[in-house]
C-alpha cells in the first residue's frame, strides 16, 4: 500500500501485514532527519510543540492528500515539493 502522510513522508506499506517497508519525503519538512527501521519519524530536537511555539514544515494547511475513486488516481499536493 503506498500512503502520502500529511507529515511529508510517502510511506509503502505492506497490503496484508501493514508492515513498515520503505519511506521517503515527498515534499520539503523540518522537523525530522527520517524514518527509522519501524517508519517511525527520528525527531529533530527542538521541534516538538512548546508553549512558546514551534515553526516547522510542513504546516497544517500544507500537503494534503486525497484519493479519486471513479479514476483510480492519488492526489498529492505540495506546496513545498522536494
Amino acid at each position: 500500500m503506498l500512503w502520502p502522510n500529511r507529515n511529508a513522508f510517502f510511506y509503502v506499506l505492506d497490503r496484508e501485514t501493514g508492515e513498515f517497508l520503505l519511506g521517503k519525503p515527498y515534499a520539503r519538512q523540518t522537523w525530522a532527519k527520517g524514518l527509522d527501521e519501524k517508519g517511525r519519524p527520528i525527531r529533530i530536537p527542538g521541534t516538538s510543540p512548546s508553549v512558546e511555539g514551534t515553526t516547522v514544515l510542513p504546516r497544517l494547511v500544507e500537503e494534503p492528500t486525497g484519493f479519486h475513486r471513479a479514476t483510480v488516481l492519488g492526489l498529492i499536493f505540495s506546496m513545498y515539493g522536494i
